[in-house]
């Protein structure tokens, strides 16, 4: 269930407007608007490209939820508050500022050993 928050756009440099959605751990998905607690968010802009991003320290397990339910926003949309769906048919770009370490990366070699 998402529980409905204020929900507010912002213009960005070329007159394009831009919706922001947060990914919360704690409630497993998206919800509106850009919470200073997100694993993840994603910034739609109304010419049809999505960017998601992650924060510092996010593991793999969330970085790969969020980065699933951002392609299902970008094929079949976010149903906002207020009735509205965005991100219909956007492309997903992914930033990687944070890569994962090799640790991370590497973990699961070591158990598929033959």
């Amino acid at each position: 269930m998402v529980i409905p928050t204020i929900f507010k756009t912002n213009k960005t440099s070329l007159g394009k407007y831009m919706t922001t959605l947060s990914y919360l751990e704690s409630k497993d998905g998206f919800v509106e608007g850009n919470k200073s607690d997100a694993a993840a968010k994603l910034e739609i802009e109304a010419r049809g490209k999505a960017e998601l991003t992650f924060s510092p320290g996010v593991g793999l397990i969330t970085r790969r939820k969020a980065s699933r339910q951002a392609e299902s926003v970008c094929r079949s949309g976010f149903l906002m508050a207020s009735g509205e769906r965005v991100g219909i048919g956007s492309t997903l770009d992914v930033v990687e500022d944070d890569p994962l370490g090799e640790a991370h990366v590497r973990e699961g070699y070591k158990y598929n050993r033959y």
